[in-house]
């Protein structure tokens, strides 16, 4: 969540899992940026776009001011 909760990020799995063989399995790896307010998907970020290979374990989020 983002600190002012008004964005989630969501990490999603590729169909490849880098560093080991998992259960959960997706089709686009990278993460989604989600409106709460607007309960909607903003923006999907994506490692490597185009490699299927390339997927986030997580992400961090820290203010900046």
């Amino acid at each position: 969540m983002s600190p002012d909760s008004q964005f989630a990020f969501i990490t999603l799995r590729g169909p490849n899992p880098v560093t080991m063989p998992h259960m959960a399995k997706g089709k686009t790896p990278g993460f989604a940026v989600v409106s709460i307010p607007e309960r909607k998907m903003i923006k999907l970020v994506q490692p490597a776009e185009g490699n299927e290979k390339s997927d986030f374990h997580g992400i961090g989020v820290r203010m900046i001011k």
